[in-house]
């Protein structure tokens, strides 16, 4: 299922930064949008939040002017467990979105709402055609690395769980991708799966 952006986003630039948010986390968001502007004071790209009904007015003002546009999140199509549902918020899928953007974007930064931006995120543009960072054990709870299998309920055939962990609180998708919208759908049921 691919998302339909049409009159609900304004394409300004070639890249994007993304986020997803609920209302609870518009202070962290703001926060990592003032960072964002204060270590990159030239960037060059369209700043997205998806967004529920939860966020208030207020707050949605903040953010607009803050330079983000607010997209209406459209829920993904995954049927996840009631103890995924329990613990991770829908919007937690709006990353998969991203491969959605690059329709519109040659690249797509998504960042969780809960980082430290403390340098610019101009090579980050660059990287892919799909970026992940390997999980930084300092800064892991509790500290130390954590082999890839901590974040599925079970063994996956073919699949190395002893791996390093990696961090999807910052990701980048280029649009080299081949076949995003197969590579998306690979992805969702994967996440469903395990």
């Amino acid at each position: 299922m691919q998302h339909d952006f049409e009159g609900r986003l304004a394409v300004l630039f070639s890249r994007a930064v993304v986020m997803g948010i609920t209302g609870n986390w518009a202070f962290a968001a703001g926060t990592v949008l003032l960072a964002l502007r204060r270590h990159n004071p030239a960037l060059n790209a369209d700043i997205i939040i998806f967004c529920d009904g939860t966020l208030p007015a207020e707050d949605a003002r903040i953010l607009q002017g803050l330079g983000a546009q607010l997209v209406p999140f459209t829920p993904v199509d995954a049927a996840l467990t009631a103890e995924a549902l329990s613990v991770f918020s829908p919007l937690s899928l709006a990353k998969f979105h991203c491969f959605d953007l690059l329709r519109y974007y040659e690249s797509v930064v998504w960042l969780d709402s809960d980082i430290l931006i403390q340098d610019s995120l101009e090579p980050l543009f660059a990287c892919g055609p799909l970026g992940l960072a390997l999980e930084d054990p300092e800064f892991s709870d509790p500290p130390g690395a954590k082999p890839a299998q901590i974040n599925l309920h079970g063994p996956v055939q073919d699949f190395d769980g002893g791996a390093n962990n990696l961090n999807s609180g910052v990701l980048v998708f280029r649009n080299e991708l081949p076949e995003p919208q197969a590579l998306r759908q690979m992805c969702l049921d994967f996440v469903c799966a395990h």
